[in-house]
């Protein structure tokens, strides 16, 4: 009971607690990474590298996804724990989602992507949300070119989705043993 009400509860929570708005009301909105639009978008843009970056977690691509971050944003993912968790629970869930851009503001050398992450499942090409979570992405312009400068959010959800599976193995092995 208690593994299924963190399951539930924990990830919009760590997700908004990770880097979430609260603006509600989107300046610009898109619907993306679906099929051809990652193209359209303008390989050039902040946009682009964060729909990449999703998408390499949906393609449970973990060092192409590492690959995206900067060196900063690198160092402190726990690599191993991440390639656990996105070939496990976190990887089903980021398969599941529909990430939406909703605006970008830019500054000085970076840029902040604000997303929609639409939660549920895929129907064929037709996503059925279930719900949503709202996430922030730091970027930077680094070797020409855009690169995500925060890990935060990355490394929340792969810790929440290893804490799930050793809480589930865990209760496997009482189980068993209740009923030996």
């Amino acid at each position: 009971m208690r593994l299924a009400v963190l399951a539930v509860l924990g990830l919009p929570a760590l997700a908004c607690l990770a880097g979430c708005g609260t603006d509600p009301r989107p300046l610009e909105h898109r619907v993306v990474v679906e099929p051809g639009r990652l193209e359209a978008e303008s390989r050039r843009s902040p946009e682009h590298s964060v729909l990449a970056w999703w998408s390499t977690l949906q393609a449970r691509e973990p060092e192409a996804a590492i690959g995206l971050l900067t060196p900063a944003a690198r160092r402190p993912l726990d690599r191993a724990e991440f390639r656990s968790a996105l070939r496990g629970g976190f990887g089903d869930w980021v398969e599941a989602t529909a990430p939406r851009v909703l605006y970008t503001e830019r500054e000085p050398g970076g840029a902040t992507v604000y997303m929609r992450i639409d939660i549920g499942d895929w129907i064929g090409s037709v996503h059925v949300t279930e719900e949503s979570a709202m996430l922030a992405l730091p970027v930077v312009r680094r070797d020409g070119r855009w690169m995500i400068d925060n890990s935060t959010w990355l490394r929340v959800n792969s810790a929440l989705h290893v804490a799930l599976q050793q809480a589930a193995r865990q209760e496997r092995t009482r189980r068993k043993g209740e009923t030996e």
